[in-house]
């Protein structure tokens, strides 16, 4: 049988698979939904056409897991064609301009031409799993962010000195905030109610940040207008930072459990500053 080699333009809903055989010839061109029933009966259609050498994708995030891990359990041999490889190879044959199909064609005839491309293997999934995670974890440090700058501005307006007095990017200042938003509040709470609730939480230094949101909030006895609706927004946005936190320490533990999987982990861990984010970007971003 003539061999073939297939390749796959990646897409959310479909993908576009084409085949060329030995000479570089389009034998199989075609639209296939990114569904397992599909994708099995592309996989089907094509070996009538030929002998598959090997497929190629252009994508290796979640978007090409379903076909990737069909073709893995058929023993399958998986190249990554990356964007940038697609790019310079593109030039080298004519067509039309940049579409699905022609993308496809243009890996296929990269793998025929090229077979010093990476194999993507089914270990590859440690790093799928850690693409996914490090990626939601800066989600979640990107909501954290702009709700915090939110948050200050909308306390200044409240009280410009009790924005003042602690570190916000620190738990305890927002377990306070979360109960209580404005000085009068603040001041009628207390230092003993507020450091027994941080306390309860096992927050260090919980007396001094009770004693400077206290004494910040005795600074002011005057209401600034808008006070009251931005008392409830300042309380909502203190307890959602606290939900961000809880979720990102969360996937810090899950990233964590991963890496101990990885072989080169513990290497690059061992380096100054390469805590378990770092680390798990690094591996993420240098094998992509």
């Amino acid at each position: 049988m003539a061999k073939l080699w297939i390749g796959v333009d990646i897409g959310k809903t479909h993908h576009h698979v084409a085949a060329v055989d030995g000479d570089g010839r389009l034998v199989y061109s075609r639209r296939v939904a990114n569904d397992e029933t599909s994708l099995l009966t592309v996989m089907a259609e094509v070996s009538t056409h030929g002998r598959p050498v090997c497929w190629a994708v252009d994508v290796t995030t979640g978007l090409s897991a379903l076909l990737l891990t069909l073709l893995w359990r058929r023993q399958v041999q998986v190249r990554y064609v990356s964007g940038t490889v697609s790019f310079h190879m593109a030039a080298a044959f004519a067509g039309e301009n940049k579409t699905d199909a022609r993308d496809a064609v243009v890996s296929a005839q990269t793998i025929r031409l090229r077979p010093d491309l990476p194999i993507l293997e089914p270990s590859d999934r440690l790093l799928a799993e850690l693409t996914v995670l490090t990626s939601y974890c800066a989600d979640l440090v990107g909501q954290r962010v702009a709700t915090l700058f939110r948050l200050q501005e909308l306390l200044t307006g409240i009280s410009p000195a009790l924005e003042r007095a602690v570190d916000l990017n620190r738990k305890a200042p927002m377990m306070v905030l979360a109960c209580w938003q404005t000085p009068a509040a603040i001041r009628h709470a207390g230092v003993d109610r507020i450091t027994a609730l941080l306390r309860r939480s096992h927050v260090k230094n919980a007396s001094q940040v009770a004693e400077a949101m206290v004494a910040a909030a005795r600074q002011q006895t005057v209401t600034l207008p808008g006070q009251r609706a931005a008392a409830v927004v300042v309380g909502q946005m203190a307890t959602e930072i606290l939900s961000i936190e809880q979720r990102i320490a969360a996937v810090d533990d899950l990233i964590a459990e991963h890496l101990d999987q990885h072989p080169l982990a513990q290497i690059i861990g061992s380096l100054p500053g390469m805590g378990p984010l770092l680390t798990a970007e690094l591996l993420v971003h240098t094998t992509a």
